[in-house]
């Protein structure tokens, strides 16, 4: 072997070999520092057709008219390497990597943008002392995520008040009307959407109507408090006021009109407003007790006309199988067969498990042509009806058994197409669906539901107009380790090998 390299052709081949083995170790270097720096400082090169990990022009252009002299922090309720490499479950839409990259990329684009991260698993207090009652959202939803308008005091304190979004991961993303099959990334028009209402409005308002007999207090010892149902919106971010919309206007700041158990009718005037309201992106809760449907025939005629909605007076639901509490009228409800129902309970981390409580409830039924998927053209809206929740198989009205409709919810689109336009009503003929007893017993879902319905409704109110991104191709057949693995085979073990099999070669070519 020393004499093969004593002459000077095989010392000259000796060094060309060595520089080229010598080039080749420091390419291979050279691409381990970059993986590990781009890895770091998240450098990438985005290959997607939609651009999914690049901020649009669209998305700077929206937050131009927001006020970037207010803080704004997105919070991962979770580990930052959590966030950056949780794909393996995007066809749920539980994926956070994609938000991930959206998020960084505005913090990095704007100074205003904080982004945190807090382990609700090791860090509950942060989250208790931060936040009031957001334990009704993290408990409920896959993968949460809080964006929150930020202050700091004097003593630099951090403190977000009620002026905070909670969204589950699933919220980032958009899903198909008819299977409920996952289409495209959403996260552009989410972030401008929470962006632009929390850095212009003051905390979203819920105006609950009165003058009707409304339940709207109960009494506690010689005072009165208000109904769980108020405290609610009021803990989870909203401010709450009541209106007397025979004297007064809807103002600008109701996302949401609440209705609860009127004894009267509401008048001419008042039905105009509503009309009008929902017209314009307004959305309505109302539940009624069926002991005063007699009452409201103005009411009901409206929910008909409005949103094909026919409420089943004189009788009430019984289901003598689910039966709770040992009232006849007090059973279990099961979330409706229709796959896009599912849609407006994304924050529940199993919308199909969840069986809502229910007492004291009439049926209601729904106009075919509202249901269907073209919708019922009413003016210039298209109104589109679905049955939310309904009684097992065993329900029971009016001596017909079978399945009855219990809550439905109606979405109306204002100009056939855009789907920046929609409004919503939420429908419940039951006094007991949203009183003191279901909402404040933890073993029912129904605040749970309430506060899906209002956020999936409300949090994307704020018109922004940001188109999908659509994943042409999103099943991943890797795991993270797999991907890994087969970027080191790539990058470091190939090269090796390449190196090795040219030594060979060009040693045994000198022995011939």
């Amino acid at each position: 072997m020393d004499k093969i390299f004593k002459t000077p052709r095989a010392r000259k081949n000796a060094i060309n070999v060595s520089i080229i083995a010598l080039v080749i170790a420091c390419v291979i270097m050279l691409n381990a520092i970059i993986t590990v720096l781009g890895d770091k400082f998240d450098w990438y090169l985005d290959m997607t057709d939609e651009q999914i990990y690049t901020i649009s022009d669209a998305l700077k252009e929206t937050l131009k008219g927001a006020n970037m002299d207010v803080d704004v922090e997105v919070i991962f309720t979770c580990s930052e390497d959590y966030a950056k490499n949780n794909f393996s479950n995007l066809s749920s839409g539980d994926a956070l990597s994609y938000v991930y990259a959206t998020a960084t990329q505005i913090a990095k684009e704007y100074d205003n943008i904080i982004i945190s991260y807090h382990d609700t698993a090791k860090e509950p207090d942060f989250f208790k002392t931060k936040f009031t009652e957001i334990d009704r959202f993290l408990n409920s939803i896959e993968n949460p995520v809080i964006i929150a308008r930020r202050t700091v005091d004097e003593k630099g304190e951090i403190s977000y008040g009620t002026h905070f979004k909670v969204y589950a991961a699933r919220s980032f993303y958009g899903f198909s009307s008819s299977d409920s099959s996952l289409y495209a990334y959403n996260g552009e028009k989410v972030f401008a959407s929470a962006i632009l209402s929390l850095t212009l409005d003051e905390a979203p308002a819920v105006y609950f109507l009165t003058g009707h007999g409304e339940k709207l207090y109960q009494k506690s010892g010689e005072n009165q408090a208000p109904i769980e149902l108020i405290n609610l919106f009021y803990y989870c971010g909203f401010k709450v006021e009541e209106i007397d919309l025979d004297n007064a206007e809807i103002p600008k700041d109701a996302r949401m009109i609440v209705i609860n158990e009127p004894e009267f009718d509401l008048s001419a005037t008042i039905i105009n407003k509503l009309d009008s309201y929902m017209g314009n992106q307004g959305s309505v809760m109302i539940f009624t007790n069926p002991d005063f449907n007699d009452n409201t025939p103005r009411l009901l005629s409206f929910l008909e006309s409005r949103c094909g909605v026919t409420t089943n007076v004189g009788g009430k639901v019984t289901d003598e199988k689910s039966n709770i509490i040992g009232d006849k009228f007090s059973f279990r409800g099961e979330i409706s067969s229709n796959n896009a129902a599912k849609s407006y309970l994304s924050y529940l981390s199993n919308a199909t498990s969840a069986k809502p409580f229910f007492t004291n409830a009439t049926s209601v039924t729904i106009n075919e042509k509202f249901m269907s998927d073209s919708g019922a053209y009413e003016g210039d809206s298209y109104i589109y009806t679905l049955p939310l929740f309904q009684t097992a198989n065993s329900g029971k009205y009016k001596d017909v058994n079978g399945n009855h409709f219990v809550m439905s919810v109606s979405s109306i689109l204002k100009g056939k197409g855009n789907s920046d336009r929609y409004s919503y009503l939420v429908y419940c003929p039951s006094n007991g669906f949203a009183s003191n007893e279901a909402l404040q017993n933890q073993a029912y879902p129904n605040s749970d539901i309430i506060l899906s319905l209002v956020h999936s409704m409300t949090s994307a109110q704020t018109t922004v107009e940001i188109d999908y991104k659509a994943f042409a191709n999103y099943d991943l057949d890797i795991t993270e380790s797999q991907a890994k693995t087969a970027t080191v085979l790539l990058s470091v073990v190939m090269p090796v090998i390449a190196i090795a099999v040219g030594g060979v070669l060009i040693f045994r070519r000198k022995r011939r």
